[in-house]
């Protein structure tokens, strides 16, 4: 599963790079910065760990980008809910990507 983590993600006009880092504090799992495009995600945590804070950090990257300026808490709430339903729906989630 370690796979699964990309190394680089397309973004809106740049494309950001996805580093594993033991450099964040122990509280904090992952970390975005706009100013270099990357998303960096604590090595401390399993794989499926890191898959969810990369959808949290994207989220993040989306609210920036859209400028709706959620809330940490309105953040935590779509990541729970985004990877609750890919979990339950993995067929589904599958189709959508293949037929974007």
């Amino acid at each position: 599963m370690k796979d699964s983590i990309p190394t680089k993600i397309i973004g809106f006009g740049e494309t950001l790079t996805v580093e594993l880092t033991d450099a964040l504090s122990s509280e904090t799992l992952g970390h975005i910065d706009y100013t270099n495009q990357v998303i960096r995600l604590s090595e401390q945590y399993n794989s499926k760990t890191q898959l969810s804070t990369l959808i949290h950090e994207l989220i993040h990257y989306v609210d920036h980008f859209s400028g709706m300026g959620l809330e940490e808490n309105k953040i935590e709430a779509m990541e729970n809910g985004l990877v609750a339903l890919m979990k339950l729906n993995k067929q589904f989630f599958k189709n959508i990507i293949e037929g974007l």
